[in-house]
């Protein structure tokens, strides 16, 4: 899923209770992490290019 702002929404979305599996890591075209929803389904995030 595509944010526009990776570290404010992780913030946002650990205020709110959701699990961070991987904090942001350096790849090849930017950034990712991931969260895991209630249900235990991982979900990638990633900065949006505009």
């Amino acid at each position: 899923m595509e944010v526009d702002d990776l570290e404010g929404t992780l913030n946002e979305l650990k205020s709110r209770g959701a699990g961070v599996t991987m904090e942001p890591v350096k790849i090849s075209v930017g950034y990712l992490a991931f969260i895991e929803d209630p249900n235990g389904v991982r979900i990638a995030l990633i900065p949006a290019h505009r």
